[in-house]
């Protein structure tokens, strides 16, 4: 189940349910991948991005960085290359991981609510747990 205070989708891809996350860090892979693009121009221009730039897409946004080994842990990029994906539904999964990772995990839905007079719910504040001896 994808964490939507941390901006996770979750959608099928390649046979498998898989969890999107564009974090900071993420995101300037990205920016290094397309130019000087702002997220803007990216997700307006998804339909309009070459197949290698998709591929990459997919792949970073489905990859974890592994604090331990300090790589980028998952199935490799050509790996995500030889899946079965409609070109459109990729973009659509892509459209919709950028918009919630820019929404802080804040959904559409949250976004009415507060437009309708009701404030909607903070994401829980983390707190730290007390460790026994």
């Amino acid at each position: 189940m994808p964490n939507s205070y941390r901006g996770e989708y979750q959608a099928e891809l390649g046979g498998e349910l898989r969890t999107f996350r564009f974090s900071l860090n993420k995101m300037a892979h990205l920016e290094d991948e397309l130019g000087s693009k702002s997220i803007n121009e990216v997700v307006a221009s998804l339909n309009d991005l070459g197949f290698k730039q998709l591929r990459f897409m997919v792949w970073l946004a489905i990859n974890e960085y592994d604090h331990e080994t300090k790589e980028w842990s998952g199935p490799p990029e050509h790996e995500v290359g030889e899946w079965e994906l409609d070109v459109e539904t990729i973009g659509e999964h892509l459209k919709a991981a950028l918009e919630r990772a820019f929404r802080g995990g804040r959904t559409e839905e949250d976004e009415d609510e507060e437009e309708d007079g009701e404030p909607a719910a903070d994401p829980p504040t983390p707190t730290a747990e007390k460790i026994s001896d």
